[in-house]
């Protein structure tokens, strides 16, 4: 079975029923497993939400700021990615159709991709033998925290710290 036909996109129905003025589709073309996984996953939810919420005061100030957040990160880890390797993988993971439906939306949509073509590099400096694992692993923590800031932020959902959720589950 070919990879790219068989990738379920979550949440892709909710996107669809969005009835705005303007809107643009693109084909995201996808190099590494992991911003896959989050493209496919999260977001159409999330871009959905964010345009549900638009509304609300003090709403879009919360996600704009996280979403200047994941753009610094994403800045850095591209930096750093291309001090490794300059360039990314050619080969292509699988293809996304998404559907923007927001300016917030687009922008996550491009930082999604940067993401994506930084984080490819380090698939090639790996395969090159000039890192190991552990080395590419090391440098997601930054982008993955800023990205989970913009999901907590556009989902509205509430943040806690380590101790939080361990008191709230009765753990340590």
């Amino acid at each position: 079975m070919d990879q790219k036909t068989s990738l379920v996109i979550k949440n892709a129905h909710r996107v669809e029923e969005v009835r705005t003025p303007v809107e643009s589709r693109a084909v995201l073309p996808l190099r590494t497993a992991l911003v896959c996984r989050l493209v496919r996953r999260d977001f159409h939810l999330l871009t959905t939400k964010m345009l549900a919420c638009a509304r609300q005061r003090g709403y879009l100030g919360v996600v704009r700021r996280d979403l200047d957040q994941l753009e610094t990160e994403v800045d850095l880890l591209e930096i750093r990615c291309h001090a490794i390797h300059p360039t990314t993988t050619p080969v292509i993971y699988a293809e996304v159709e998404v559907r923007l439906v927001s300016t917030d939306g687009a922008r996550l949509f491009r930082l999604m991709r940067r993401f994506d073509e930084a984080y490819g590099c380090l698939y090639v400096a790996r395969y090159a033998g000039r890192i190991d694992r552990d080395q590419q692993l090391a440098v997601l923590p930054p982008v993955l925290m800023a990205y989970a800031a913009v999901k907590c932020s556009a989902l509205r959902l509430q943040r806690k710290t380590a101790q939080e959720l361990a008191d709230e589950h009765g753990i340590g």
